[in-house]
């Protein structure tokens, strides 16, 4: 593995291990929420976690450089919002939604960063 590998691997792992945290955690919440439109946005976001976790493992995505974390990752995030809209008149519900929802706008500008500060180390890498 190169140095190019390692850092990709890195980048990849920290959002398919944080969706993948987040999907089981969710998995128990989908059970207990009694209404249905309450029960879609965890759906999805558990949707996120198993095809983060399917992508990193097959072939050899977790040494390549991808946008498909950065992608599950937004998407996630527009999930939650979506659904803190729709959610708008019950206020428990919408406090579920903020309780996730900042921690993937956390991780979100993190990846953001991680990506932008990691090209300039892979450049280098490249021209030494």
């Amino acid at each position: 593995m190169n140095v190019n590998e390692s850092i990709n691997r890195g980048n990849n792992l920290v959002i398919v291990a944080f969706l993948g945290a987040i999907a089981l955690g969710l998995i128990g919440e989908v059970f207990m929420e009694t209404d249905i439109i309450d029960k879609f946005d965890d759906a999805f976001i558990i949707l996120f976690g198993i095809i983060a976790v399917i992508w990193y493992f097959t072939k050899d995505h977790k040494f390549q450089k991808s946008y498909m974390p950065l992608i599950l990752i937004a998407g996630a995030f527009i999930v939650k919002v979506l659904a803190m809209a729709i959610e708008m008149d019950d206020p428990a519900s919408v406090g579920d939604e903020i309780g996730l929802l900042v921690p993937l706008l956390a991780i979100l500008i993190i990846h953001i960063v991680m990506l932008a500060k990691t090209r300039k180390i892979s450049q280098k890498a490249v021209s030494t």
